[in-house]
C-alpha cells in the first residue's frame, strides 16, 4: 500500500536536549515505519511546535494533502496542544475523503520509554490497511487499548494526565484485533477560505465581562460564545447580543445540545447562531474558515 506521511512537528518529532524538548533536525520516519511492508512517502509543509500553530499553517497543510496522488491513506504527525483544532479543520476540508486521513501525536518524545507514539502510529497504519474512510485521530490513552477517534468528536487532552477525550466512543479499538465499535465518520464539507475570519472566542465563566468585548476598538468578524455544558449562559448575554446586533456583528454559541427540557437562558441563546451538536473546537474552527455571509 502507498501511505503518505505528513510531518508537521510536535512532541512526536522532538528529542530532549538538556531539559528542553527540541524539534529533531534529523527526525527519521523510519523509527515509526520500520518493519512495515508498505511504501511510505514523506511530506513536510511546515515543522513547528504545535503551540506555534496559526491558521496560515492550515493552508500549507491543505495544499499538501490536496496534491497527494495515488495514496491509500495519509498520516499527519502533529503535536497535541493544537491537535483538536487541526483535526476539526481537516474534518471540514476533507469530509468527503475516499481514503483515511489520520492524525498521530504522542504525549512524550518518540525516543522516550513512556511514549505512545509507536502505538498511535501502528493504529493509524492498521486503519489504512482496513481502508476506513474519513478523518480520524489515532491515540492510545494510558491503561486503554489503541483507539481511532472521529477527528470532529475529540474535545482535547485532559491536563496533567494527557488523556484524549471525545464526545463519542472511538470508531475502532485494537488490542489484538481491529474492532469497529463506533459510528462511521460523517461531516459536512467546507471549502476553507484564507485568510481566515477574525473570530473572538469568549469563554463560559462566572462573571464574564461581556461589556469589555463591546468596548474594544477593533471589531471581529464574529463572536463565538462558549456555553456551559447544559447549553446555558448567564443573563448578561442578552444585552451583549442586542448590542452586537446594533453594531452588525454576528454572534454564535456552542456547544449546544437539544434536550427534553431547557433552562430560562435558552430565550437569550435562540437570538444568536446556535452551532448545534458541535464541539466548541469544531465550532471555532468552522467559523474561522467559513463564508460568514452564507446562511
Amino acid at each position: 500500500m502507498n501511505i503518505d506521511i505528513v510531518l508537521t512537528g510536535g512532541t512526536i518529532a522532538t528529542k530532549i536536549v538538556g531539559n528542553s524538548a527540541e524539534l529533531a533536525k534529523d527526525f527519521d520516519i523510519g523509527q515509526l515505519t520500520e518493519g512495515k511492508a508498505h511504501s511510505f512517502r514523506q511530506h513536510c509543509p511546515y515543522y513547528i511546535h504545535s503551540e506555534d500553530l496559526v491558521p496560515s499553517h492550515w493552508k500549507a497543510l491543505y495544499e499538501t494533502i490536496r496534491n497527494i496522488k495515488d495514496t491509500d491513506g495519509i498520516i499527519v504527525l502533529h503535536g497535541t496542544d493544537t491537535l483538536v483544532y487541526t483535526a476539526a479543520f481537516l474534518s471540514f476540508a476533507f469530509a468527503d475523503t475516499a481514503y483515511p486521513i489520520i492524525l498521530v501525536s504522542s504525549h512524550s518524545p518518540l525516543n522516550s520509554p513512556s511514549s505512545n507514539a509507536k502505538d498511535n502510529f501502528d493504529m493509524a497504519v492498521s486503519a489504512v490497511e482496513r481502508r476506513v474512510k474519513g478523518v480520524f485521530v489515532s491515540y492510545k490513552n494510558d491503561n486503554a487499548p489503541k483507539a481511532l477517534f472521529a477527528a470532529n468528536k475529540i474535545v482535547n487532552f485532559l491536563p496533567f494526565v494527557h488523556t484524549l477525550s471525545a464526545v463519542e466512543v472511538p470508531y475502532a479499538v485494537q488490542e489484538k484485533d481491529f474492532v469497529i465499535i463506533g459510528k462511521p465518520f460523517a461531516e459536512q464539507k467546507i471549502a476553507p477560505i484564507f485568510p481566515v475570519n477574525r473570530v473572538t472566542l469568549i469563554a463560559a465563566a462566572p462573571g464574564t465581562d461581556f461589556s469589555y468585548y463591546l468596548s474594544c476598538s477593533e471589531r471581529p468578524d464574529c463572536f463565538l460564545v462558549e456555553l456551559y455544558h447544559s447549553s446555558t449562559c448567564n443573563n448578561s448575554f442578552s444585552h451583549f447580543t442586542e448590542e452586537c446586533r446594533s453594531k452588525g456583528i454576528k454572534v454564535y454559541a456552542a456547544p449546544y445540545q437539544d434536550r427534553d427540557y431547557y433552562y430560562p437562558s435558552k430565550q437569550h441563546i435562540e437570538k444568536v447562531g446556535i452551532m448545534k451538536g458541535m464541539t466548541l473546537f469544531s465550532a471555532y474552527t468552522k467559523l474561522l474558515i467559513s463564508d460568514l455571509t452564507e446562511k
